[in-house]
Formats: C-alpha cells, sequence, structure tokens
C-alpha cells in the first residue's frame, strides 16, 4: 500500500508548480527565461483557489536562480546584482517624492541559516536620519529616505517580531517595507542560489513549520516587496526529493511515517556561513543601488 499525502516542504513558488503544471492550471502564468547564466520565472497567481490549494498568496513571484557567486569572478556577482535591481524596480510601486522605505532584516543573527536578512541589514545605507541632519547632503545623494531594522526573533525579545515592525513602520512611516528573510527549498539545488521576490508578503517561520504573523500589506498598511533566500531543506523533504528522482513512484506507509518524524530536522550547506555572507551582499548593494546610495 502506497500514500501520496506526503507534501514537499518548500517557500519558493517556483517548485509549487512545475513549468507543464502551471500550463495546465488556470489562474496562474508562468514565464522563464535565462540569460548569462541566470535564470529567471516569473509567476503570477491571480485566482484565490490556486492560491489556496499551493498555500501562496495571490502576487507576483519572480525567482531567480544562478551559480555560487562566491566561486564566480566578481563580474558575475554584478550581472546578479543587475538582475536583482531590475526585478526590484519592476515590484516596486509608484513612491512618493522624497517617501521613506523601510528594509526589514528578519531571523536570528545567531543561527547561520537564519542570518541572511540581520546580514542584509547590515550592508544597507541608510539615509533617513540625514533628511533633518543635513539636509544638503541627502539632496546630492538623491536618495529616497531609507530605514533599516534588524529585529532579532521572539525568542530572543519576548515580543512578537511583526509588533517590533509595525512600531518602526509607525516611527518613520514609509511608502515601501522590503523584507528579507531566509527560506526552506524542496531542492539542496536552490540552497543560496536562489532568490525569490514578490509583492504578496511573506510569513516569517513558515518553511520550518513556525508559523508567525504574515508581513503583508493587510496587515502593516503599506506595499510589501518580500526578498528571501532558501538556505535550508527538511530532511524528509530531502529523502523525499531523492527518492522522486530516483523514479521511486510511490511511498510506502512505513516510509511516510519515517519522514514525518523527520520534519523538524533541517539541512544546511556546509559553506553556509560563507554562502551567507555573499548572498548578503549581493542583495544588499541591490537595495542600495534602487533605494539608497551606493557607497
Amino acid at each position: 500500500m502506497t500514500d501520496q499525502s506526503f507534501i514537499p516542504r518548500t517557500d519558493l513558488a517556483a517548485e509549487a508548480l512545475s513549468p507543464k503544471e502551471a500550463e495546465r492550471a488556470g489562474g496562474v502564468t508562468l514565464t522563464e527565461k535565462n540569460t548569462d547564466g541566470i535564470a529567471e520565472s516569473v509567476m503570477e497567481i491571480t485566482d484565490s483557489t490556486v492560491a489556496a490549494r499551493l498555500n501562496k498568496p495571490e502576487g507576483k513571484y519572480i525567482t531567480l536562480s544562478f551559480d555560487k557567486p562566491w566561486l564566480r569572478e566578481s563580474d558575475y556577482s554584478e550581472q546578479i546584482i543587475d538582475a536583482l535591481c531590475r526585478r526590484l524596480q519592476e515590484l516596486t510601486p509608484p513612491l512618493p517624492e522624497e517617501s521613506g522605505v523601510l528594509i526589514v532584516g528578519l531571523g536570528n543573527r545567531e543561527i547561520t541559516p537564519d542570518a541572511i536578512g540581520p546580514l542584509t541589514v547590515r550592508e544597507v545605507n541608510v539615509t533617513a536620519h540625514l533628511r533633518a541632519e543635513n539636509r544638503a547632503l541627502f539632496d546630492r545623494l538623491e536618495t529616497n529616505p531609507v530605514s533599516a531594522i534588524a529585529p532579532g526573533v521572539t525568542g530572543q525579545t519576548g515580543i512578537e517580531t511583526l509588533e517590533l515592525v509595525k512600531g518602526a513602520i509607525r516611527g518613520c512611516s514609509p511608502a515601501l517595507v522590503v523584507i528579507v528573510d531566509a527560506l526552506a527549498a524542496r531542492s539542496v539545488d536552490r540552497l543560496v542560489t536562489t532568490v525569490q521576490l514578490t509583492d504578496s508578503g511573506i510569513s516569517p517561520g513558515s518553511g520550518v513549520g513556525n508559523h508567525r504573523g504574515a508581513f503583508d500589506r493587510s496587515s502593516l498598511g503599506v506595499p510589501v516587496i518580500a526578498i528571501g533566500v532558501p538556505t535550508v531543506v527538511d530532511s524528509a523533504t530531502l529523502v523525499y526529493d531523492a527518492l522522486e528522482r530516483a523514479g521511486v513512484g510511490g511511498i510506502p506507509d512505513s516510509l511516510r511515517a519515517v519522514l514525518e518524524s523527520g520534519r523538524s530536522f533541517f539541512v544546511s550547506p556546509k559553506d553556509s556561513d560563507i554562502a551567507a555572507e555573499s548572498l548578503s551582499k549581493l542583495l544588499a548593494a541591490a537595495i542600495n543601488r534602487t533605494f539608497s546610495v551606493e557607497l
């Protein structure tokens, strides 16, 4: 007897539907291209029923996949930054002149696979304070007023992260919030070599089964762009994916039970520290180039 109820865990829309499935499904459009070694896919989910089935909110999901930039020449990193900038601009709604942008780095800085958000914020050039402190310099920079926070996680602060971000929004009144967080993937091939950008927001911790309040336009009151980097695969999904690649068509109940028991274990690359540092610098460079200034 086999059981097909096992659902591999992934935060990536690109892994939720194959191109053939997207082609057959109503309420979903998918386009793909590959330029200079960077694969880009754009999936738009416009039907609430499909969104519920995929467990992904309606919206646009842009996925960039590339080789490990820390092993390539610097010009390859520039190509990734350029692609990220182009896609960030595509998702950014029209902003009033001198409207603020708040960059939020979610995650735990002390845990490498969860540190993408805080590491990125560390590299963001904040400029909001200059508008009041040095108006002449602010005008010369021709930048948005950019603020940035890394609020940590509830286990560190005792406060729901969503509430901390809402407090920051009340303090700086941004017209846009950009959230950076770590994600879970289905395939190890995507770990720290993929970036997902979406205008649908993000539910931090969902990839590791730790659901918190969603960060989206509804909860924050302003448009939200979420940037996610997959850094972990849960062990059950890892085994399932290996079986599927090997052509195993069904999962016996006994194996499914073992897989389910591994849901709380996660795998990350052995070079995740180097990878996190590298990707966070690329994300910050793209954010600076799009909203702030490059120094």
